[in-house]
């Protein structure tokens, strides 16, 4: 439902008020004097007949502008309803099709963007097809959706990498059979010289905000959730020229895209459409929640 009042309003969709993301931008609304009305995600009701929250339904104005830091898959339904209701809301429906890895994937070869060769889970047929068509081993396993590093592994043979689908439940097996039970996974070219270091570019409308080299401190994975080491790297031009690219056909408002460096040149591995910004902020000295509602709300 819509309110008369032209009052400028963060209508803000979260998880925990312990999370980042909800404290820096709650902070930087009220140093802005922009108003607030936190909405939690897992408190809410999404129906026919409205978005119901603790048992009342929220009224929004027609001058309210709504941002998601909860998971996909709420985001997706909360997106889904309040663009259905007229009002634009970041991420956007069009945008959640990031959130799939495979999605992410097909975006950039049709738009001429380098990544990593990859190929579905769809069966066990198609898995062996996917090992030869790859080189064989080591190889990436990653599920089709996850952010900082989860459900991400580099296997090393058939059987490694078998049963690690089966603990993911991709693949049961029954009387010594097994059989893909799901198509959540995708593999991937392992690019060995690119192991244990990535490059984070954050990027908020047509704007590189800046770019963080993420370096691996054991493993191959160099996510800051998983105790990766990050720095601010100088700015790229071949990046940020890609960057803007993807931002610029995805028709993405605010996004953190990932590449890793092949001896080729860079690949673009993943876009994140709500990208966590603790460890950017920290390192670069960027303060990115202010950006964000400063874009949102233009001062005079």
């Amino acid at each position: 439902m819509h309110d008369k009042s032209k009052s400028k309003r963060l209508v803000l969709f979260y998880e925990s008020e312990n999370e980042h993301r909800y404290v820096r931008l709650t902070e930087e609304c009220l140093k802005a004097g922009i108003e607030i009305l936190p909405v939690h995600s897992y408190r809410t009701l999404v129906g026919n007949d409205g978005i119901i929250l603790d048992g009342k339904r929220l009224i929004f104005r027609p001058t309210d502008v709504f941002w998601a830091i909860s998971n996909a898959g709420i985001n997706h339904a909360l997106e889904s309803f309040l663009e259905a209701e007229g009002f634009d809301i970041w991420p956007s429906v069009s945008s959640m099709r990031f959130s799939d890895k495979l999605q992410g994937n097909a975006f950039f070869l049709r738009k001429g963007i380098q990544t990593p060769e990859t190929y579905l889970v769809s069966s066990m047929k198609s898995l062996h097809d996917a090992i030869q068509r790859l080189g064989g081993f080591p190889l990436i396993v990653k599920k089709r959706q996850g952010s900082q590093g989860k459900y991400v592994e580099c296997v090393h043979s058939t059987e490694e990498l078998l049963r690690y689908l089966e603990c993911m439940g991709s693949i049961t097996n029954r009387d010594g059979v097994r059989k893909v039970s799901n198509t959540d996974f995708i593999v991937q070219r392992y690019v060995s010289e690119a192991a244990g270091e990535d490059f984070r570019v954050l990027c908020l409308g047509n704007e590189v905000l800046g770019t963080m080299r993420r370096t691996a401190t054991s493993g191959f994975k160099s996510n800051i959730s998983l105790g990766g080491i990050a720095e601010m790297a100088s700015r790229i031009p071949e990046l940020d020229e890609l960057a803007k690219k993807i931002m610029r056909e995805g028709n993405l408002l605010y996004a953190g895209i990932d590449f890793i460096r092949s001896d080729n040149g860079f690949l673009a591995v993943e876009v994140n459409t709500s990208a966590q910004f603790t460890g950017f902020e920290k390192v670069t000295g960027i303060n990115v929640a202010k950006k964000i509602i400063h874009h949102l709300f233009p001062m005079n």
